[in-house]
């Protein structure tokens, strides 16, 4: 009894092995037609124009990527200066194409008009 039941399992392998081969043959023979995969760069960011006015090193107009934030725009400007109301500025915000972005002073400090 053990034996019939170790050849039915030898036979059961054999054809399965069998038919593996036989459609990697298959496969071998019959490659697939017109199947392309194309791989995408990621999108290059564009550059947007703000212009840093306020309580910055550098006031001035900057190129920044389109993914940039207010803290982006503050070091391209140079970073704060000591007179800077920080309370008010949300440096996560992202800026937008042809923005004017005003960094406030503190309360009561009024910059030299040079």
């Amino acid at each position: 009894m053990f034996l019939i039941m170790k050849m039915k399992l030898h036979i059961a392998m054999g054809i399965i092995l069998g038919l593996l081969m036989a459609s990697g043959i298959w496969l071998a023979a019959h490659p697939p037609q017109g199947v392309s995969v194309a791989l995408q760069s990621p999108p290059t960011p564009q550059p947007i124009h703000v212009n840093v006015v306020g309580a910055v090193a550098h006031p001035g107009p900057y190129e920044l990527d389109e993914n940039s934030r207010v803290a982006d725009a503050v070091e391209a400007a140079g970073g704060f200066v000591a007179e800077v109301n920080k309370n008010s500025v949300n440096l996560a915000t992202h800026v937008e194409n042809e923005q004017e972005l005003y960094i406030p002073y503190k309360v009561g400090f009024v910059p030299d008009k040079n």
